[in-house]
């Protein structure tokens, strides 16, 4: 399985322009997912975010990596 070309597009022109900015986003947003799941502080949010999260881990060809983490994102909602 292969990414589908129209997010290669928007990674290539919108993500690696802003390489450092990303990093920062992607870190920072999976530690605030991780705390309001373990704390309780807005679950559904973080439960919405964690699934825009793995989405895009699946379009960036990583599905074989998260399955079950969205199985459960998605139950939580």
């Amino acid at each position: 399985q292969d990414s589908p070309q129209w997010y290669k597009t928007f990674f290539e022109f919108a993500v690696a322009n802003h390489l450092e900015l990303f990093k920062w986003m992607v870190q920072i947003g999976e530690i605030a997912i991780g705390l309001g799941l373990i704390l309780g502080v807005f679950s559904y949010t973080a439960s919405f975010f964690g699934v825009f999260v793995m989405l895009n881990y699946i379009l960036a060809d990583m599905i074989f990596t998260y399955p079950l983490q969205l199985l459960f994102f998605i139950i939580l909602l």
